[in-house]
């Protein structure tokens, strides 16, 4: 009923098993806040039984919202990140004096 990060929150479950349908009521109210005033053609594409060809991808219309780190970089070249990491690592035995 809920991704997996809220699921774990101990509060979601305990309104969960308290008042179910508050829950509904909640996730219906999040689900339509998120809508866009973009009317969707008659011919779009949907993925009511097989996913969107073109679609398979993490970015959307709030791309522009998201705030990009200099961790992202490391996340998409696992090489230099450990790299990096090894250097931090040599960098503090050598600090230290080991």
């Amino acid at each position: 009923m809920f991704p997996y990060c809220a699921a774990k929150h101990g509060s979601v479950r305990f309104i969960t098993k308290n008042s179910p349908s508050l829950v509904d009521s909640l996730l219906l109210l999040i689900g339509f806040a998120q809508g866009t005033n973009e009317p969707k053609s008659e011919d779009a594409p949907n993925n009511i039984f097989v996913p969107v060809a073109g679609y398979d991808r993490v970015e959307g219309d709030f791309n522009k919202l998201a705030i990009p780190s200099f961790l992202d970089w490391f996340d998409m070249n696992p090489p230099l990140k450990w790299g990096a990491v090894a250097l931090a690592v040599l960098g503090v035995v050598a600090f230290l004096g080991g």
